[in-house]
């Protein structure tokens, strides 16, 4: 499911060296905002996270019914999938799958402008362990609040979630966290503090999560998405990651 604010655009104002310190942070260690290899920029690896997702979107488009059904089994997650399958590496796979052309879009917009200024913060381990950790919490969440939410509305063992909604939520959330007053422009017209921004970002999520909105969107995984970055952010505030 896409995330929210739908087909957004947007432009960070903050350079992405993160000069402004708004909350105490512990001193940066010598390898923030490189890769371990030379060739292996930091907007190299953004732009191969986007090359992915757009191979893995161009897979879905295939209107054979049993090459489909094998895709719902590898590259979407579902209790079907999860617990009577034990694809657990639909965990990783469905992060990488988008079907729509919009959710592709919007997803990797998001994860261009935010990504690229978090994995310079981050180093490279840290942040795919933002990024998978996010994407595969998501998909839990997203899995235990169909289960046992208080209404009539679960879904089916056999529905699909699948998009990396949740591991960017992680990721604008870590960001918007560290840099709560950079500008972000919505729609590239609108400049929202990243605060502001944030809670608007995690607050329309929460309240579709709650109505249970039928729009298709896996609005619980964008929300546990979301808290896995922040209890990322306040580790690494902490010196707790390594």
């Amino acid at each position: 499911a896409p995330v929210g604010l739908m087909k957004l655009w947007i432009r960070k104002t903050l350079s992405a060296r993160g000069n402004f310190k708004y909350f105490p942070r512990r001193k940066q260690s010598s390898y923030r905002g490189r890769s371990r290899f030379g060739w292996l920029s930091n907007e190299r690896i953004i732009w191969g996270l986007i090359g992915t997702n757009c191979v893995v979107f161009g897979l879905w488009q295939s209107d054979d019914p049993r090459y489909l059904n094998r895709m719902y089994h590898h590259f979407a997650v579902s209790t079907h999938n999860l617990v009577d399958l034990g694809h657990f590496h639909s965990l990783v796979l469905s992060i990488f799958s988008h079907q729509r052309t919009d959710h592709l879009l919007t997803n990797m917009f998001t994860l261009y402008f935010f990504g690229t200024s978090t994995l310079y913060d981050l180093g490279v381990r840290r942040f795919f362990t933002l990024y998978f950790t996010g994407g595969m919490v998501g998909f839990l969440g997203w899995m235990v609040w169909n289960n046992f939410r208080p209404n009539n509305t679960k879904t089916n063992r056999k529905t699909p979630s699948l998009g990396a909604s949740g591991a960017i939520s992680a990721v604008v959330t870590w960001s918007v966290l560290t840099r709560p007053l950079s500008l972000v422009y919505v729609f590239g017209i609108v400049p929202l503090p990243g605060a502001v921004f944030g809670a608007a970002f995690v607050g329309q999520d929460l309240y579709h999560m709650y109505v249970g909105t039928s729009d298709s969107v896996a609005h619980s995984a964008h929300v546990n998405g979301a808290l896995c970055g922040g209890i990322f952010w306040l580790m690494w505030r902490n010196s707790i990651l390594v």
